[in-house]
């Protein structure tokens, strides 16, 4: 079950209602444009423990200059740092993070909270727009979280917003 916006809603949600939920702002000092997608939730499981994952995907556009294309995903997790350090997609390959940052929480049990920012090439987004992407964080002992989607209708409502004529 995928929750948008805190609402929850499934993979099916339409491409338009993506675009509508990307927010723009334009940074006129700086000269860049950045897109914010809406945050999607998911209540994942694997055979340790249960994971509640936000993620989403933004982006920064200078005017006179390429597109980039990141990843942000937050992991709640209960048990111990699992030390996340990059994600991984369905096809294997591998996108070190730009930040990291752990938040422990321990009492009678611990829980944590990771989160990370990847950059992504647009190419990726284009090629998988119509099955959507896959990705996994994976730790240093090549502990893999479970997996988490961004579906087809965001991907191409995400990329409508940027590319309006595309």
């Amino acid at each position: 079950m995928l929750i948008m916006n805190g609402c929850t809603s499934t993979h099916q949600e339409s491409a338009q209602a993506f675009t509508q939920e990307v927010s723009v702002e334009q940074d006129g000092v700086a000269g860049f444009t950045s897109y914010q997608g809406t945050i999607l939730k998911e209540e994942l499981s694997d055979d340790d423990s249960t994971s509640s994952i936000e993620y989403l995907l933004y982006a920064l556009k200078p005017k006179d200059g390429k597109t980039q294309f990141f990843v942000m995903v937050s992991n709640q997790y209960d048990g111990h740092w699992k030390q996340y350090l990059h994600a991984i997609d369905q096809d294997g390959r591998r996108y070190e993070s730009l930040s990291i940052s752990n938040h422990p929480s321990c009492e009678l049990f611990c829980k944590s909270e990771d989160r990370l920012d990847f950059e992504i090439p647009e190419s990726l987004l284009t090629s998988h727009i119509k099955q959507g992407l896959e990705f996994r964080l994976e730790g240093p002992s090549n502990q893999l979280s479970p997996a988490f989607n961004l579906p087809p209708t965001y991907l191409i409502g995400f990329i409508a917003r940027i590319h309006p004529t595309q």
